[in-house]
């Protein structure tokens, strides 16, 4: 928080344009309020207004009933009260050139080995989540060069001799991490969803899926960690789902990316 008052001093409003990671953050001067969130949307930020006054927060629930009408902060936005709402950050999709596919597979490697590094510096994550699926793998490969002392978590149905768990199992043997596992069961998953629903904020059903194993996966790896890493949001980016496939043009596939993005 403090690395952010300094960028601000000295560059003002637009110190969020060098912003990299995820965040949603307010910085409040006596002159000035702001609120930004990340590019991407990974965190959540709200805000609404009550008799003239702006008021924010990081969770929906915490703003219903105060004000009359709630507003998402857009992904890669900063609103003042001098310039009102503006992004700082648009995405600009396009197909770079490539000699051949290598250079294009050797190029995203390199961009997600950095990614996995940056993360790892402070210190805070010292775990993986892994499904046992290609792209939790990868992340945890790479995490394991730069957390020689990683831990790994795998949660699952209880079907303990499921593919899945099996695959994680033996990327377990593969990278030599400290390992934790629990099976969870139906009756489970009814006494949780209430507390699931709780904090993702929504119904979407695909949403809620993923989000039961994610609960817990998290409650897991609390216990042994501060944060870590996962393969989430790969095929969003990558055109994993089988649905991109039946996109008609390109307008139509890049509102199917954002459309997914947005419920990642």
């Amino acid at each position: 928080a403090e690395l952010l008052v300094s960028l601000y001093n000295r560059f003002g409003p637009t110190f969020v344009e060098r912003l990299d990671g995820d965040f949603a953050l307010c910085l409040a001067t006596d002159s000035e309020l702001i609120l930004a969130r990340d590019a991407v949307g990974l965190r959540p930020l709200f805000y609404g207004y009550k008799d003239g006054a702006l008021y924010f927060a990081s969770e929906l629930k915490a703003l219903l009933g105060l004000c009359a009408e709630v507003t998402e902060l857009p992904p890669g936005h900063v609103y003042t009260q001098r310039q009102g709402l503006r992004p700082f950050k648009s995405w600009q999709y396009s197909a770079p050139e490539f000699d051949s596919p290598e250079e294009a597979a050797r190029l995203l490697a390199d961009l997600l080995r950095d990614a996995v590094e940056v993360r790892l510096k402070d210190g805070n994550v010292g775990g993986a989540l892994l499904s046992g699926g290609l792209d939790s793998s990868i992340v945890a490969y790479l995490a394991k060069e730069f957390q020689p002392n990683l831990k790994t978590f795998t949660v699952g149905t209880g079907i303990n001799d499921s593919e899945d768990l099996r695959r994680a199992r033996e990327m377990v043997q593969y990278l030599g991490t400290e390992h934790y596992e629990y099976i969870y069961r139906e009756r489970e998953i009814e006494q949780v969803l209430p507390q699931v629903i709780y904090h993702l904020e929504s119904f979407d059903e695909d949403c809620v899926c993923g989000a039961v194993a994610n609960y817990f996966a998290a409650r897991l790896a609390a216990q042994h960690t501060d944060g870590v890493l996962c393969g989430e949001g790969a095929d969003e980016f990558l055109g994993g789902y089988h649905e991109l496939k039946e996109a008609r043009n390109e307008a139509e596939f890049l509102q199917l990316s954002e459309d997914l993005i947005n419920n990642a």
